[in-house]
């Protein structure tokens, strides 16, 4: 197996979740932003994963994973999220608290360990932030959540995901009463810049900015494989066009 340092791996990693998530081009400023590096020092460790076959990189145009990076990449979000969700449900760590001990513990190259991690806690599909976990194969769910500032006012939905794991932004959200199957209702959505007015858990109403709202996802499903992996038919699995968000 190739052998990547932990910059590395977190870099990939990177490239990963920004296609993922945003659907779209991944350029070395997008990059530099999200790890808090300068573009230079971005450069430099492209050129590193594109020598070793991870990634296609020319300079000033859109970097884009190979078979042997998206593979890699897969991997590493696999023994990641798995060790996030040990550490939340089993050693009983915050949120906030996660990110750096599970890249740590990510970073062990160990298959037999991750797939023993695996079968301990029961073949999660989903790690307390709502991201996916691949399975073995490099198949995982959550196709279809959607962000709650594209939901309209009145829409009542459970939260699935956040896509802003930082520090700040999970101790803002918890102080909201928010965490992963929290009901929501999207009481209005301000048409000027984007804000919204929710209601949690039939606690009393907050106003959310349009970048916190774009971080919370729900769930475009009344029935969805984040809270009941027993599903027999996942719908998003299913050979159904994908409806518009519903309330529930």
């Amino acid at each position: 197996m190739m052998m990547l340092t932990p910059s590395e791996e977190k870099l990939l990693k990177a490239i990963f979740e920004i296609a993922v998530q945003a659907s779209s081009e991944v350029h070395t400023n997008d990059l530099a932003h999200r790890l808090g590096l300068k573009p230079g020092s971005v450069t430099e460790a492209l050129r590193r994963l594109a020598d070793k076959g991870c990634i296609s990189y020319e300079r000033y145009q859109p970097v884009r994973l190979t078979i042997i990076g998206k593979n890699l990449a897969l991997k590493i979000l696999r023994r990641q999220r798995l060790w996030n969700a040990y550490l939340f449900n089993k050693m009983n760590f915050s949120l906030d608290e996660l990110a750096v001990h599970s890249e740590q513990l990510g970073s062990i190259p160990s298959e037999r360990l991750v797939d023993a991690l695996d079968e301990l806690l029961g073949q999660p599909l989903f790690d307390p932030f709502g991201d996916p976990i691949p399975d073995r194969k490099g198949k995982m769910r959550g196709e279809c959540f959607v962000s709650i500032g594209k939901l309209p006012a009145g829409s009542r939905c459970r939260v699935a995901a956040f896509s802003d794991h930082s520090e700040a932004f999970l101790e803002y959200v918890q102080r909201l009463g928010l965490c992963i199957g929290s009901e929501l209702t999207l009481l209005a959505v301000e048409a000027f810049d984007g804000s919204a007015t929710i209601l949690v858990n039939g606690e009393p109403p907050h106003s959310i900015s349009r970048e916190v709202a774009r971080s919370i996802l729900s769930s475009s499903r009344e029935h969805c494989c984040a809270f009941d992996k027993d599903l027999p038919v996942p719908p998003c699995l299913g050979d159904q066009p994908t409806p518009k968000p519903s309330l529930h």
